[in-house]
């Protein structure tokens, strides 16, 4: 006798056979998502699509430099080279920014914090190993590795950063760049444990 059954079908089911990407969501509700993204998610993503970049740009404009530092203090501290790769340009571009003040109080005023906003974004660069962008603030920027912290350890010069972690690479680029090897040793407070590094890299 025939076999008249039909074959099973099995009915895919609708939760396995769509997906949704962060492109699929409305406009309104990507700005919302963005407008809670740190700066470094926020360039991610405008780095991704046209339409990422037309929601993201505006976010990004609106942020202050001093949010990006902020930003490159945590990621150098936690040594996130992707984290601070991507907001380097960002740092980078501020340092270039020219001044548009126009009295000679003003200029003065606005150089004393581009200075220490400098100074921080090498001392952050300093504590990672990242050692490219920190040849690039001293090599691309002009930043002087012999400048003291504005905060935090004012006694502290980013040769003396640099020697409180075991990335002897960059410790030898700042050596290599001329960074002053007296200057730790005029700091007799700072010194301690730092200087277990210094011999490897010379």
């Amino acid at each position: 006798m025939p076999n008249t059954q039909r074959p099973k079908t099995t009915t895919p089911s609708p939760m396995a056979s769509t997906s949704t990407s962060l492109l699929d969501l409305p406009t309104e509700l990507l700005l919302l998502i963005a407008e809670h993204m740190p700066p470094s998610a926020l360039i991610a993503c405008h780095n991704t699509s046209s339409r990422l970049r037309a929601i993201t740009l505006p976010l990004l404009s609106s942020h202050t430099r001093d949010r990006f530092l902020s930003e490159f203090q945590q990621a150098s501290q936690s040594d996130s080279h992707a984290q601070m790769n991507l907001l380097y340009p960002s740092i980078s571009a501020s340092l270039r920014q020219p001044s548009n003040q126009t009295t000679e109080a003003e200029a003065e005023a606005e150089a004393e914090v581009d200075h220490a906003f400098s100074t921080s974004v090498l001392h952050a660069a300093c504590t990672s190993t990242n050692t490219p962008i920190i040849y690039s603030l001293i090599i691309h920027h002009g930043l002087n590795y012999n400048t003291r912290a504005q905060a935090n350890n004012p006694n502290s010069t980013a040769l003396t950063t640099v020697m409180a972690n075991p990335n002897t690479a960059a410790l030898r680029t700042l050596i290599a760049l001329g960074a002053d090897l007296a200057e730790p040793f005029n700091l007799s407070n700072t010194l301690s444990h730092k200087t277990k590094y210094l011999h490897r890299a010379v």
